[in-house]
């Protein structure tokens, strides 16, 4: 092998471990976990369900994204205590750039294993399309240094996903499903999140 070639892998090799090693080490150097509240707080007021989130982290390859570990979004008021949506793992590519203004822009959303749970009353009203809670006001709005906002998300993709729909009862109660779905895959273009949040939905 000529030196020139030497060179060239020598160089190529060092590019690789160093990109290697970056992967590795902003991950750990930037805790993004520390806004997990802010987060929540901020979905909760979006959507008025409750929001559980386990943990947040930050990954780099092979695209900028959060990952969301052991997210749940409770059902509204009205209905029956549970989950309208659960997942073990949500990826948000987000845009780098809007990231060094500390802010978060959501690209695409890839949802592993999650369990959607539709529940319909007898007035037709759904448990994802409940008003959103009381906004704060402008003064109150500053919650840190970061922004986060819910929007249309160009790409949704759900894996491996467990549906089911059922229709509540005279009691209150949910009443056996009448669809139910294992596996299913989806694959979901220009999703505007903010709709799930007014009644209208």
């Amino acid at each position: 092998m000529s030196k020139g070639k030497k060179i060239a892998l020598g160089i190529v090799i060092f590019v690789v471990v160093l990109v290697a090693a970056l992967a590795i080490i902003i991950p750990m150097l930037i805790d993004i976990d520390r806004y997990r509240p802010q987060v929540v707080r901020h979905i909760e007021q979006a959507t008025g369900k409750p929001v559980q989130i386990g943990h947040l982290a930050l990954e780099i390859f092979p695209s900028v994204s959060i990952r969301v570990d052991n997210f749940s979004l409770g059902n509204p008021a009205g209905f029956p205590k549970g989950t309208f949506v659960k997942a073990r793992r949500i990826y948000a590519v987000v845009d780098a750039g809007a990231l060094w203004d500390r802010k978060v822009v959501i690209k695409s959303l890839e949802l592993d294993d999650p369990v959607l749970n539709l529940l319909q009353d007898a007035r037709g009203k759904w448990n994802f399309e409940n008003p959103p809670a009381p906004r704060k006001s402008k003064d109150d709005a500053g919650d840190g240094p970061s922004s986060f906002t819910l929007g249309v998300i160009s790409k949704v993709t759900v894996s491996n996903a467990q549906l089911k729909a059922a229709n509540l009862l005279a009691s209150g109660r949910e009443g056996p499903a009448y669809f139910q779905g294992q596996g299913v895959t989806l694959e979901l273009e220009q999703v505007d999140l903010n709709a799930f949040s007014g009644a209208s939905a």
